[in-house]
């Protein structure tokens, strides 16, 4: 919690030595600035100048939470995700960020959102499948609405108390709307487990184009394409304009339906208003 105000010294030479013992762990360092640059200055092996190294793997990526925020509340387009994104390379390691797109600090999703939930389940799609380690504030998973003040926005989760008039921890104690929106949350996450390349595959994206922005994780063993359509209406994307991401490329496996689209030079894919489609991509 708020890293830059302690001793950056002391910080360094006390995750040098915590990871040192602990190989394995990862530590986080909040640093609410929206700027990469200023963010890539702090996370270890910086490419920027520095006195001495941080030694600090992760830092929070309120830049990318700055996005959700200017495109839920400001109605700004996808291109504000793709123009935070595109700084990747200022980053010793932007796999290694923490992602959000809320949280105890911060108003929530669907406040942000004014309550459309379709739009709110796109943010979540872009948080899950996009580089970087995504966190959840609780009550996202039901789309808790919250407000602008600390007490409005940290309110207890329904049935967590003795006395509660409901129990959102189940199903029948959510209405229609929460249940929607954990269901398809639920569906995002067990995809991300069953699918390593979401974690640790390198991000290829491209330009949004008519409310549409695709991007591919290129993992180890698996290729994944994700199409994100902001517009009302379906799109007809032209493959020809992501081939090169996706040489040898053959048939695309919808994660989410499992019908399949058959790749040449003349394909399109469909993808239905405000929706987002995760393809496996397959050379055979």
């Amino acid at each position: 919690d708020t890293y830059p105000y302690a001793d950056q010294q002391f910080l360094a030479d006390w995750a040098a030595a915590v990871r040192a013992e602990y190989p394995g762990t990862n530590i986080v360092g909040e640093i609410w600035e929206y700027d990469p640059p200023i963010m890539a200055y702090s996370q270890a092996n910086s490419k920027f100048p520095r006195p001495f190294d941080s030694n600090l793997p992760c830092v929070t990526d309120f830049a990318f939470g700055g996005a959700f925020h200017q495109y839920l509340a400001e109605d700004a387009k996808l291109n504000v995700f793709y123009k935070i994104l595109a700084q990747d390379f200022l980053y010793a390691d932007p796999y290694n960020l923490l992602t959000f797109g809320d949280n105890h600090d911060m108003p929530r999703l669907m406040f942000l959102a004014n309550g459309d939930a379709e739009k709110v389940k796109l943010a979540l799609a872009l948080l899950l499948t996009t580089r970087g380690i995504p966190q959840i504030y609780y009550g996202t998973e039901i789309g808790m609405v919250g407000g602008k003040d600390h007490g409005s926005l940290r309110k207890d989760f329904p049935g967590g108390f003795p006395g509660d008039e409901r129990d959102a921890f189940t199903a029948a104690g959510r209405t229609d709307q929460e249940n929607d929106i954990f269901n398809y949350l639920r569906e995002l996450l067990h995809l991300r487990k069953q699918h390593s390349a979401f974690a640790d595959g390198k991000l290829t994206h491209f330009p949004p184009r008519d409310g549409a922005y695709v991007y591919f994780r290129n993992g180890k063993d698996e290729r994944l394409m994700v199409a994100i359509n902001n517009h009302p209406k379906a799109q007809e994307l032209p493959w020809h304009h992501y081939t090169h991401a996706a040489p040898g490329a053959k048939l695309l496996r919808n994660l989410r339906n499992g019908e399949t689209v058959t790749l040449g030079s003349d394909a399109k894919i469909t993808v239905t208003g405000r929706q987002a489609a995760i393809f496996e991509v397959l050379e055979r």
